[in-house]
């Protein structure tokens, strides 16, 4: 018989010399109507067009192969079918570090079943920890029998990265904050002078740096004279490891010189700060 068709029947029965009863039809029911259907399961297929995904409100945004995923969820996906009408799929994946070989054991099954045809989803979450790791996945359809298909390896690309957890960091607190005279060389201990002009120009240094690869970090540094408060708003900005910051300070009169305390922050391109971290470690009021 063949499989995933209805059938209808009946039944006489005849002796050794061919006479025979009349039909006796089974449920009497219609010649339209089903007495069995033969479904013999099997496997789904294939899962096709598998893509990696963001999760809302970024829903459909695609990461590229090889592309950085800037969250802490992924949506993995594909089309999965089966040849059984009626099956529930749900979507497995087998997801593994880049340079650690699949085992065709999943790593994570879809919570949502669908028909035939239609799009399952799993979603990872938690994916900081491992920060700035590599992965390469695959996926298969697995229907509410248990009976699983053949993986499907996105990107085609075996061992390869699909995509890299990079979650975009603060930069790290500046360090090692010094100030100098106008050239740049000249330093200025906590509490020397920077001259007795009616104005000077102070080069505050420190050394910025990022857990994020490839980021481009900004030294600000924020200056503040006596009585004064610190408004967290730099009064210079500058670019590069080891940055300068240099700040014009008004020091008054000459002989009425003024005392200011400074403090330097790491700013990446995105926008994302360090704390603050005070030159000698001294708060507002003091002499730097």
């Amino acid at each position: 018989m063949t499989d995933d068709s209805a059938y209808h029947w009946k039944a006489r029965a005849c002796d050794q010399t061919g006479r025979c009863s009349a039909w006796a039809d089974f449920g009497a029911n219609l010649d339209t109507a089903t007495d069995f259907k033969v479904a013999i399961p099997q496997d789904p297929f294939a899962p096709v067009g598998p893509a990696q995904t963001y999760p809302p409100p970024l829903s459909g945004t695609q990461i590229a192969k090889g592309g950085t995923d800037t969250t802490d969820t992924i949506v993995l996906q594909a089309t999965v079918s089966d040849p059984d009408p009626g099956d529930q799929l749900r979507l497995q994946i087998e997801r593994r570090p880049v340079g650690t070989p699949f085992s065709n054991s999943a790593t994570g099954t879809g919570t949502t079943n669908v028909v035939s045809g239609q799009i399952a989803f799993v979603t990872l979450t938690g994916q900081s920890p491992p920060d700035n790791t590599s992965y390469h996945w695959q996926a298969r359809a697995i229907d509410q029998t248990g009976r699983f298909g053949a993986w499907t390896d996105f990107g085609n690309n075996a061992d390869s990265t699909d995509y890299r957890i990079a979650i975009p960091d603060p930069p790290a607190l500046p360090d090692s904050l010094a100030q100098f005279q106008s050239d740049g060389t000249t330093p200025i201990p906590p509490g020397g002078g920077a001259g007795v002009a009616v104005s000077v120009t102070v080069v505050l240094k420190g050394l910025v740096t990022d857990p994020d690869p490839g980021d481009v970090i900004t030294f600000n540094a924020e200056v503040t004279g006596p009585l004064g408060t610190y408004t967290g708003t730099g009064n210079a900005v500058t670019s590069g490891n080891r940055s300068a910051a240099s700040v014009s300070v008004p020091v008054g009169t000459v002989i009425t010189p003024l005392n200011y305390t400074w403090r330097g922050r790491a700013c990446d391109q995105t926008g994302r700060c360090s704390g603050w971290v005070n030159f000698g470690g001294n708060p507002a009021f003091h002499t730097p």
